[in-house]
C-alpha cells in the first residue's frame, strides 16, 4: 500500500491502486474547493480552542467547586467528573496536534491542503484509540447523571451555586461561551462538541475528489 501524505505506508487506498493527489493549488480550478476546504479547517482549529478553553473553565470554575460542596457524593456523578477531567487531558493533547498542523486562523498559500487534509485526518484515526473512548464511557455515564440531577434533592442549591457564579463572571472578562446557569448545560458540552466533528469533515469531504487520498482518508473518519 501506497500513500502520497509523507510516503509513508497507509491504508488509504486499495493494494494495487495509485494514489492520486488531489486539492492541488496549480490547478485553478481547485481554487473555489481550496477555499471551502481552508475554512473548515480553520472552523476546526478555532472552535477547538474555544472548547478547550471553556473545558478548563468549566473544571476550575464549575466541576471543582461542585466536587468541594460534596454535590457529588454518588457514584455515577463521582465517575462524570472524573471523566469530565480525563477527556479536558485528552482534548489539550487533541489540540496540541491540531494547531501543529493548521497552524492559524489564516492560512498560508504555500500551505499544501492536501497533505494537511491527510493528516488532520491521521489526528482522528490516533483519536480513537483514547481521546474518542473517553466520549464514548463519558456519554453511557452523562445518560445517568442526568436521570440522577433531575431527581437530586440538591438541584436547588447547585443552580444557586452556578448562578453565583454566572453573577461573579460577569464582571469579569470571561467569554460569554463559558457562562453556565445549570449544570445540565455543563453535562452536554461534550456531547455538543463530539456531534460537531463528523459535520466539519463531511464539508471537507464533500470537496474532495473521489479517488483522491484526501477523499478515502476523510471518508474512513466520517
Amino acid at each position: 500500500m501506497g500513500c502520497v501524505c509523507d510516503c509513508l505506508p497507509c491504508d488509504c487506498l486499495p493494494i494495487g491502486k495509485k494514489a492520486k493527489r488531489g486539492l492541488s493549488r496549480k490547478d485553478p480550478k481547485n481554487e473555489e474547493k481550496i477555499s471551502h476546504v481552508e475554512r473548515a479547517l480553520v472552523e476546526l482549529r478555532e472552535t477547538e480552542i474555544t472548547y478547550g478553553e471553556a473545558l478548563q473553565y468549566m473544571v476550575d470554575k464549575h466541576l471543582e467547586t461542585l466536587r468541594k460542596e460534596a454535590y457529588f457524593d454518588q457514584t455515577d456523578l463521582i465517575a462524570l467528573n472524573i471523566l469530565f477531567i480525563e477527556l479536558n487531558e485528552n482534548q489539550k493533547k487533541f489540540q496540541k496536534r491540531l494547531t501543529q498542523i493548521v497552524r492559524g486562523p489564516v492560512l498560508c498559500p504555500d500551505d499544501n491542503i492536501s497533505d494537511m487534509v491527510c493528516k488532520v485526518s491521521d489526528i482522528f484515526t490516533e483519536a480513537e484509540e483514547d481521546y474518542f473512548q473517553t466520549y464514548g464511557r463519558y456519554v453511557r455515564c452523562m445518560s445517568k447523571v442526568q436521570k440522577i440531577i433531575s431527581k437530586s434533592e440538591g438541584i436547588e442549591k447547585i443552580a444557586n451555586l452556578l448562578e453565583a457564579k454566572h453573577n461573579e463572571a460577569l464582571k469579569s472578562d470571561v467569554p460569554k461561551d463559558f457562562l453556565i446557569l445549570t449544570i445540565e448545560s455543563i453535562i452536554i458540552k461534550p456531547f455538543q462538541r463530539l456531534l460537531l466533528y463528523p459535520l466539519i469533515l463531511e464539508r471537507i469531504e464533500k470537496k474532495c475528489e473521489d479517488g483522491t487520498v484526501e477523499k478515502e482518508k476523510v471518508q474512513s473518519k466520517n
